[in-house]
């Protein structure tokens, strides 16, 4: 592995950068995705919203304050900012859950895109040098000007090996993140009509 690398030039150096950058934020983004779903139960947040459905509003803080579920918090913290501007505060809370699983998406997407210049910037180079050569001899030497060709060759192909599963992993975390938003704000427009509905009985309202 160290010949490889000492084989594919100084560009190599940032492509390892790139490489364990992608590892880092992945497996970062695979653990938060699976704690997410660890923590979600739909049979909890159904609970949630009965408990204020039929006005179990007690029941309904203190389950929201002891439940890890994600969207059972936000729903909760929203009533935190007061119930006149409950509306606002949803729309608050839900943008900062969702921006809480885009992180590490914009180190992931530069990665992406950054590794495969790299590797055709040090495919350049290892061409560059090897015509060097060729222009300094009147003999060619084909072990020195195999030498650029393999950097070449070995730049361009670790690239292309950073960003390729970098790439199904960007699109994997981004699917997850599109499908906890829809789910939150489907929940978000729920539980504000439900509580509309609950002070409206509070104050006898028809």
């Amino acid at each position: 592995m160290i010949e490889f690398i000492q084989k594919g030039g100084p560009v190599m150096v940032p492509l390892l950068v790139c490489s364990f950058l992608a590892v880092a934020f992945i497996a970062e983004r695979s653990l938060f995705w699976w704690q997410q779903k660890r923590r979600f139960s739909s049979k909890n947040l159904d609970q949630f919203l009965e408990h204020l459905r039929h006005g179990r509003l007690k029941e309904m803080l203190k389950q929201g304050e002891e439940s890890p579920d994600s969207v059972v918090k936000v729903l909760t913290a929203s009533l935190g900012h007061g119930e006149r501007v409950l509306h606002d505060a949803l729309g608050l809370e839900v943008d900062r859950a969702v921006e809480m699983t885009q992180r590490g998406l914009r180190a992931i997407d530069t990665v992406i895109t950054l590794s495969p210049l790299l590797g055709i910037f040090g495919t350049v180079t290892g061409i560059i040098q090897s015509f060097d050569l060729l222009g300094q001899t009147s003999i060619a030497d084909p072990q020195a000007v195999s030498v650029g060709i393999a950097q070449a060759l070995i730049t361009t192909a670790a690239g292309l090996a950073i960003a390729m599963p970098s790439i199904i992993a960007y699109n994997f975390f981004l699917s997850q993140t599109e499908r906890f938003a829809f789910r939150l704000e489907k929940y978000a427009y729920e539980f504000e009509i439900l509580y509309a509905q609950y002070q409206q009985k509070k104050h006898g309202e028809p």
